[in-house]
């Protein structure tokens, strides 16, 4: 099963790469960027997963838009395949300032942060790698861990806000928004680092709780080490969309694999699909022929914010269950051990004898007096 899935979603990427004609793509224009690219400059850092300080968080970021200074895909490891467990929201000091104290408190102040964490830039002689993080060291960031690597290679459990300082102690500072995009750019000739490679485009609405008709324009590649796909979510198809969601997909028998508590954060795409799914740059051919292929997937969403309430990233990120209930009846049926129903006393087979006892008792009581 996860062979056909993996073939079937390596033709999809196959498809979309290959240069838009009248015969392959419906609508579709190759020659404009999608969200999914530019993320071109590499930070990494430590300090991020709870399970280990020492872990490096592979941040591979780009400028931001819409009151975002910037925005940092976070990976578990430089390789074209390695999964994508975080996102970095970046703010300058006058957008920080605007939010309320309970969203103030899940910020870090980044000239805080940047001497604890290790800060390299791989990609950066050392004078452009100085330059930039002048430029971020008066920044906020915010960092959504979708899930731990140093405990599973699976995404298992909730997503959580990662703190590295919480003083805030320059927040009034004012400061000039910075432009983190380094001098030079590095030319893509092939997918090398885990933020390339990003094709495949789907738009799906009922992600988002405020409008179930906003759609999550989903930008995806095959996945590794237990994942068959992963997506990132934009809040649109413009080339500086913010990425406001991730979606991790995984076959049944890895779905089988979670308890009830991590099975009932998934949802089974064979209902979804049937709904409000559509390839934009596949033909309906083509487009048929993928949604087949996943039909029989379980997907986790990971809702970062809601852009339906604000294009900031506000609150904290929430599991997103699209299609509950018959979505979890696939063809494969998942095992689900039931869980063994609590016996409670039969108290009213008690209540007789008790009773009885009791009307002896007062009967004896009203004879001695009489």
């Amino acid at each position: 099963m996860k062979k056909k899935i993996l073939i079937g979603l390596l033709i999809a990427v196959a498809l979309v790469s290959i240069p838009a004609t009248a015969s392959n793509v419906t609508g579709a224009d190759s020659t404009t960027p999608k969200p999914s690219e530019g993320w071109t400059l590499h930070v990494d850092a430590k300090g991020h997963f709870p399970s280990d300080p020492d872990l490096t968080a592979h941040h591979y970021c780009k400028t931001g838009a819409g009151g975002l200074v910037a925005q940092c895909q976070l990976y578990d490891s430089d390789s074209p395949n390695a999964s994508l467990v975080g996102v970095e929201v970046v703010v300058d000091a006058e957008t920080y300032n605007s939010f309320n104290e309970i969203e103030k408190a899940l910020w870090h102040y980044h000239k805080d942060e940047l001497s604890r964490v290790e800060v390299t830039f791989p990609d950066l002689p050392p004078e452009e790698a100085a330059s930039v993080l002048k430029d971020i060291e008066d920044t906020y960031g915010k960092v959504y861990t979708l899930w731990d690597p140093g405990i599973s290679n699976l995404p298992i459990g909730k997503p959580e806000i990662t703190l590295h300082d919480s003083t805030h102690g320059q927040a009034q500072k004012p400061t000039v928004t910075p432009n983190i995009t380094p001098a030079i750019t590095p030319t893509i000739t092939q997918i090398s680092k885990p933020s390339e490679g990003w094709t495949l485009h789907i738009d799906a609405k009922r992600h988002f709780p405020s409008d179930p008709d906003l759609t999550a324009h989903h930008n995806c590649k095959t996945g590794a080490g237990g994942l068959v796909a992963q997506c990132q979510l934009y809040d649109s198809d413009s080339p500086n969309a913010s990425l406001v969601g991730v979606e991790m997909i995984v076959d049944a028998e890895t779905y089988n694999s979670f308890n009830e508590t991590e099975k009932a954060l998934w949802h089974y795409h064979r209902d979804e699909i049937l709904r409000d799914i559509t390839l934009p740059d596949l033909s309906p051919e083509e487009a048929a022929s993928v949604l087949k292929s996943i039909e029989d997937t379980y997907g986790k969403i990971y809702i970062l914010w809601d852009p339906g309430i604000s294009n900031l990233p506000v609150g904290e990120p929430e599991i997103s269950i699209a299609y509950p209930g018959p979505a979890q009846t696939p063809a494969v049926t998942p095992t689900i051990t039931p869980v063994p129903p609590t016996i409670i006393p039969e108290f009213p087979t008690l209540a007789f004898p008790i009773a009885a006892v009791m009307v002896l008792i007062l009967l004896l009581a009203r004879r001695k007096r009489d």
